[in-house]
């Protein structure tokens, strides 16, 4: 006995709708028939920027901490900063002190050539700002060895006092390390020495 057409094995089964005879759907020859495809979106949803925030972190530098305590004299900052005596760069460097005169921290705040270095009073306020050092001290060296200071350097001086002044900070001093390669010479400059009798910082800074 032949099966009847449309069934299988002798048992009938029903076409899906729009499924023509041979195979074809909706009577287009070729076209099979497929179950409806659920299609996933696989795009991932862009997240959003996040906004910048200020961290301020303190590491340890380079150089060793001799200091106790109050710093009281120009020497005791030499002492501390001396080694930028052998740097063949023109290095500014910002010590920002707490409310007792202890040194907070430092901070490198340009690097130069053999015979200059850039001088940015808004970074160093910024720096001032950040540690809340109401008082600092900028030390640069002379790769030349003579601690001597420019003309450049008294005028840079000046108008950073003029700057500290307005925003209420005190430049308690600013220091240029050399090395004479003589004992007897004395291989720094201090401002605050200059303008005043002894050597022993007060309050005021320099003026």
């Amino acid at each position: 006995m032949r099966p009847e057409r449309g069934s299988r094995g002798g048992r009938a089964f029903k076409r899906p709708s729009g499924m023509a005879q041979g195979g074809t759907l909706g009577g287009r020859s070729g076209a099979c028939y497929n179950p409806k495809v659920i299609r996933l979106d696989t795009r991932m949803e862009k997240k959003p920027k996040k906004l910048r925030k200020v961290e301020l972190k303190l590491v340890d530098g380079e150089y060793d901490n001799p200091l106790r305590g109050r710093v009281v004299r120009p020497r005791q900052l030499y002492e501390a900063f001396k080694d930028i005596k052998d740097l063949a760069q023109e290095t500014m460097i910002g010590v920002y002190l707490d409310k007792d005169g202890g040194v907070r921290s430092y901070s490198v705040l340009s690097l130069g050539n053999s015979d200059s270095t850039a001088y940015d009073p808004i970074q160093i306020l910024e720096q001032a700002i950040l540690m809340r050092s109401k008082k600092f001290v900028i030390i640069h060296n002379h790769p030349g060895g003579n601690p001597k200071p420019s003309p450049e350097d008294l005028k840079i001086t000046q108008d950073l006092i003029r700057k500290t002044v307005v925003m209420d900070f005190v430049l308690l001093d600013f220091i240029i390390i050399g090395d004479l390669q003589k004992p007897s010479k004395k291989n720094y400059w201090s401002l605050y020495e200059t303008q005043y009798e002894g050597n022993r910082y007060g309050s005021w800074g320099i003026l």
